[in-house]
């Protein structure tokens, strides 16, 4: 057994009298002039032992290279597999399943900047859905300690920021939305009362009309504009405690 042991057993640095303690040595790229060396202990041990180093070194990165060509595929195709099927976290959900006209979205073309608005918006959800109940939101004692004081006012600051979003998102947005639904449903319902045969209309008729047409886009644009507004500022908002998303 003892005649194994030392069959595969090289000496230490130690024992070679290349290292004083705990057999440490620098690597030869940090190594300064006259330092010794890893590489050059492995030199030393190659040419002086070269069986041992043989048994002890290169058969056995022989083997795991070996073994390494055929994990690491299996291992990529489970991985491949699991997060196809299973796991999908690289791929972004878009869809907005709901009810309001405006907003609904659950497959098919949209511009690039709602799906900008899409995209950013469900990654806070998620965030906050699944890693945020980890995020720790210093008390106001510890914002007015003298050594990380300023570190922890970040740390609440952005805790209340990323509820503030998220709440904006799925409660404040959503009545906008439902707000901008009903101006639409109005507008559509004055339009229908503007239903005349050709025979019925005189140049009144098509005054008021006009007006009727003019205030119903006015209003639809104020507030698509101010909701737009709305969704560029939390836009900002979002990217500005974007470094905060993390668990």
């Amino acid at each position: 057994m003892l005649y194994f042991q030392k069959l595969f057993k090289l000496p230490s640095p130690v024992d070679l009298g290349m290292s004083k303690s705990a057999n440490a040595m620098p690597s030869r790229l940090f190594c300064q002039a006259g330092d010794v060396c890893w590489e050059d202990y492995y030199d030393k041990v190659k040419q002086d032992y070269p069986v041992r180093y043989f048994l002890s070194s290169t058969m056995p990165e022989l083997f795991i290279s070996a073994w390494r060509k055929i994990y690491f595929p299996i291992k990529s195709l489970v991985y491949w597999v699991k997060y196809h099927t299973v796991c999908k976290r690289h791929l972004l959900d878009l869809r907005q399943p709901t009810t309001n006209t405006y907003d609904d979205y659950r497959y098919g073309w949209r511009d690039t900047d709602t799906l900008m608005l899409f995209a950013l918006f469900n990654l806070l959800n998620t965030f906050v859905n699944k890693e945020f109940k980890n995020f720790v939101c210093p008390s106001e004692e510890e914002c007015n300690d003298p050594m990380f004081g300023e570190a922890n006012r970040d740390q609440r600051n952005a805790y209340f920021e990323i509820v503030a979003l998220h709440n904006w998102w799925n409660v404040d947005r959503k009545n906008d939305l439902k707000e901008f639904d009903a101006i639409l449903k109005e507008c559509s319902g004055e339009k229908r009362k503007w239903d005349k045969d050709d025979a019925e209309w005189d140049d009144t008729d098509c005054q008021e009309f006009k007006n009727a047409v003019r205030q119903m886009y006015h209003k639809v644009d104020v507030k698509e504009m101010e909701m737009m507004a709305k969704e560029e500022e939390m836009l900002v908002r979002l990217i500005k405690v974007r470094r905060w998303l993390w668990s």
